[in-house]
């Protein structure tokens, strides 16, 4: 319908939203969620300190007397770097020659 004016037609919609969501009501009950979730939190503090505290207590034990690495550790960071630099090797060769060929063409 050509007549038809669809602000007029949703006015009664869009202000019963307006009223929930932006007026008083709205604003009381999003207050009402933020206390809900403030009071959640403080009741994990405890927890999380209690974590952090333990986690502070093992990395002053981790390295008390230097930080140590297991044989099996370390030869694992051995070979990834070995197999790093043969393939960062292979791919200068592969330039190297690339260049040459061009540079005899």
């Amino acid at each position: 319908d050509p007549q038809l004016n669809m602000w007029t037609t949703a006015a009664p919609v869009v202000e019963d939203w307006i009223a929930r969501n932006l007026g008083p009501i709205g604003r009381i009950q999003e207050a009402g969620g933020a206390i809900g979730e403030v009071g959640s939190f403080l009741a994990d503090v405890p927890d999380l300190l209690g974590r952090a505290g333990r986690v502070v207590t093992q990395l002053d034990e981790a390295t008390r007397d230097g930080l140590s690495l297991s044989p099996k550790t370390l030869e694992g960071i051995g070979q990834a770097e070995a197999r790093r630099a043969f393939w960062g090797n292979a791919a200068l060769w592969v330039i190297a020659l690339s260049l040459l060929v061009i540079a005899l063409k």
